[in-house]
């Protein structure tokens, strides 16, 4: 009986000792870090019985219940030493809470972080808010730069391998113009260009018209007749082949006779032999309707070239002598350097009734001293701006370079003839009905010069 006794106090003490180990494995998991504390175990195996009790208390600090690891080892010393030790007995409930309390503290320790990590997330998306509507701001700064012809990008292909020059006759200002023109437009492009001695504006539309000329120049009179199939020269036909690229200088008209000839004014032509330059030039068109519209009548109207006409009044053969151009004109400075001259122009009451009938003619001024010394006085009379033109089906690319160009070496073309001092951008707003070739439009539109609605050509793409 006693062996029984004993054998069952042991097996008792046995399964005490395996549920202290247990107990003490649990709260090993869950605080690693103070496992070396059993230090402290010579304590007496009573002592540690009451400390489970407040063990649930410090749930949320896993090292609280860590101190009743360190109790736990020693029990197993007095099982192997005294047979006598049946007071440990009732002390075997109280591992049975212990073991719960373990995954308790470990439960509420996980969700702890828990509520950290939303935090930080709203944080997040505020401090972009701020920044990403500034973004577009400077979306529009980036601006292409405006594409232009240059010649390293223009389609020389499609360029003609040569270009011909409409002028006027020999002794007037389209000749030695068009001369520094074509120059111009040999060195600054390379291609080769040519004058052609014509009859001047109106025949320079009819030239342009057949495709027979590239360039040429005309005065806005002829321009609107020629465009709107008006004025006895144009038979009714409206010439739609050219277009407006540069203005060149205004147009003067005027007058001259020998001085002692009794001839100073219009009315003094009254039958008298008259020059008034090459049919389908600008006098030769206009200064006849001058004529008509006050009522004077020249014994004979003569035409032909500006040098033609000065050898024929040199030579007595004509009264008086006239021509429409730029300032000074040769034929003009030839004949005083001869003889002297008396010039005059439209002035007066005369002047007011042919502005009235050809409104594309304007009131102006030929300042004194523009021929020379002798001319010693201004002559007031009317003037008419003049046009550079280009055939129509001439490539755009090769019309922007070739206005580009004159305005780049306007100096050449002053040198040439000095009523060039009028070329100059500003002035392609003197045209306000012909309509501009493309090439033109666009440089005009590069260098923001507005035009008017009228001068936009029906093959104009914007």
């Amino acid at each position: 009986m006693r062996i029984k006794r004993s054998t069952a106090l042991i097996f008792v003490l046995v399964l005490m000792a395996i549920a202290l180990v247990a107990v003490g494995c649990g709260g090993q998991k869950t605080a690693e870090a103070p496992a070396p504390a059993p230090a402290p175990a010579p304590a007496p195996a009573p002592a540690p019985a009451p400390t489970p009790e407040p063990t649930p208390t410090p749930v949320p600090e896993p090292a609280a219940p860590a101190t009743p690891a360190p109790t736990t080892p020693t029990p197993a010393a007095p099982a192997a030493t005294t047979p006598t030790a049946p007071a440990p007995a009732p002390t075997t409930p109280a591992p049975a809470p212990a073991k719960p309390a373990a995954p308790a503290a470990t439960t509420p320790t996980a969700p702890a972080p828990a509520p950290t990590t939303p935090a930080p997330a709203p944080t997040t998306p505020a401090a972009p808010t701020p920044t990403t509507p500034a973004a577009p701001a400077p979306a529009p700064t980036p601006a292409e730069p405006k594409w232009t012809y240059t010649l390293e990008n223009a389609n020389k292909a499609k360029w003609p391998r040569s270009l011909t020059i409409g002028a006027g006759s020999i002794g007037g200002v389209y000749y030695p113009y068009m001369g520094a023109w074509a120059k111009i437009i040999e060195k600054a492009l390379g291609v080769p260009a040519s004058v052609q001695v014509t009859g001047g504006p109106n025949n320079n539309i009819q030239l342009t018209e057949l495709n027979d000329l590239d360039l040429g120049g005309t005065t806005m009179g002829p321009a609107w007749e020629a465009w709107n199939g008006q004025g006895a020269w144009t038979k009714g036909i409206k010439y739609r082949n050219f277009r407006a690229i540069f203005p060149m200088y205004d147009t003067y008209s005027f007058w001259w006779a020998f001085e002692g000839a009794g001839i100073t004014s219009l009315r003094d032509l009254e039958g008298k032999v008259v020059g008034v330059g090459p049919t389908g030039g600008t006098p030769g068109t206009y200064h006849p309707l001058f004529l008509q519209e006050l009522g004077i009548k020249p014994k004979t109207i003569r035409y032909g070239g500006a040098s033609d006409l000065a050898s024929q009044h040199l030579d007595r053969q004509l009264d008086a002598n006239s021509f429409a151009s730029g300032i000074p004109a040769a034929v003009v400075m030839e004949t005083a350097a001869q003889r002297k001259i008396v010039l005059f122009g439209v002035d007066g009451a005369d002047r007011d009734k042919i502005v009235a009938k050809y409104p594309f003619w304007s009131p102006t001024v030929i300042p004194a001293k523009t021929f020379g010394d002798w001319q010693n006085y201004d002559v007031p009379t009317v003037g008419m701006f003049n046009f550079a033109i280009a055939n129509k089906n001439l490539p755009d690319d090769l019309v922007y370079l070739i206005v580009k160009a004159v305005f780049d070496n306007q100096e050449s073309l002053v040198t040439a003839v000095k009523a060039a001092v009028e070329t100059v951008p500003k002035n392609v707003t003197k045209n306000t009905f012909l309509p501009m070739h493309p090439g033109a439009i666009k440089y005009y539109e590069d260098i923001g010069i507005k035009l008017p609605a009228a001068v936009y050509p029906p093959e104009y793409k914007r």
